[in-house]
Formats: C-alpha cells, structure tokens, sequence
C-alpha cells in the first residue's frame, strides 16, 4: 500500500508485508519514526539507500538513494550500506568483493 498527503503525489510512502528472509531481515536494524498518529518502524537508511541503489536500481529509486545520502550527509555508516550491498549482490546471483 501506498501512502501520500490528499492530491499529491510527493512525498509517499509504502508499506509492505514481508514475503522472504530478505524482507524480514529489513527490520533487524529498524528504525523508530515518530508521528502525530503514533510510531512507525522502518528499515535503516543504510539499508534503504544500498537497497535501492544496488537491487532496484531505477532512476527513481537511485534517485532516492541519492536524496537520502544528501539528506543524511555525516550521519550514515558507509560501511553498514556496503555491507547491505554485497548482501543484495548475492542475493541478486552476482559476486562483489568490494
């Protein structure tokens, strides 16, 4: 399910129910988001950017990860978003060493 403000397209979210060890492993280092309505969880940033910049890879997507990193500058562990990436690559059949 998508989630957006009445007529407006941006900025949404969506929610989704997990299907696979890839999915539920998004919330073992979940972040709490607090709103007017209550609390939410989300999946770490590291892990949303390498997810969208390494598996998804659509321009939207990229440009997401993108938006993110420019957002978050200074606060996100590079490392952990590596990590999230050679995970993603084996999972996607590809080998990266880096």
């Amino acid at each position: 399910m998508r989630f957006a403000l009445e007529n407006q397209a941006t900025p949404n979210f969506e929610i989704k129910f997990t299907k696979n060890n890839l999915a539920r492993g998004s919330f073992k280092d979940r972040l709490t988001v607090i709103t007017k309505l209550g609390e939410i969880y989300i999946s770490s940033l590291e892990r949303q950017i390498a997810f969208k910049r390494y598996y998804l890879k659509s321009y939207k997507d990229i440009e997401d990860a993108v938006y993110l990193e420019n957002l978050f500058k200074g606060k996100l562990d590079r490392g952990e978003i590596n990590k999230h990436k050679r995970l993603l690559s084996r999972k996607n059949g590809k080998s990266d060493t880096r």
